[in-house]
């Protein structure tokens, strides 16, 4: 499996972490998902609170957290800010999550409707840069 891993995204990466991780593979999951930590500020984001939370490794769990949040990233921001104020951020993250499936679905719903938005002249590389950024892609790796 670990040879196919270099031509897998890092959500596939990520599927494949959890699915060990379900069987109680942990050691075999966490390679997978450190893998896919490096591409993704959400997967590093979810790895930071799986490590604080389930495996009670919270000073890791917290480098990977404020490895996401280096880049400004919401989600990782507002997990150690829940963190620090004695808050359970796993249900803080949920709740964003929830608000960016839930917006994702309004926006393809309009796009359907009301067609593509116009970028005001934006060019496509930034529009692109602008929708990673919001899908919280790291371009080029850690």
């Amino acid at each position: 499996m670990k040879k196919s891993l270099k031509h897998e995204s890092e959500h596939a990466q990520y599927e494949i972490g959890r699915t060990l991780f379900d069987e109680g593979k942990t050691k075999e999951a966490l390679y997978y998902l450190e893998e896919a930590a490096k591409y993704n500020l959400w997967v590093r984001t979810k790895l930071g609170l799986f490590y604080y939370y389930q495996m009670a490794q919270k000073e890791k769990g917290m480098e990977h957290l404020q490895s996401a949040a280096k880049y400004k990233y919401p989600p990782a921001e507002n997990a150690i800010r829940a963190i620090q104020h004695g808050q359970n951020a796993q249900i803080t993250v949920g709740v964003m999550n929830l608000f960016y499936y839930a917006g994702n679905i309004i926006e393809e719903s309009a796009d359907e409707q009301f067609g593509e938005p116009n970028f005001g002249g934006l060019d496509i590389r930034a529009r692109e840069e602008e929708q990673a950024k919001r899908h919280g892609l790291v371009m080029g790796g850690m």
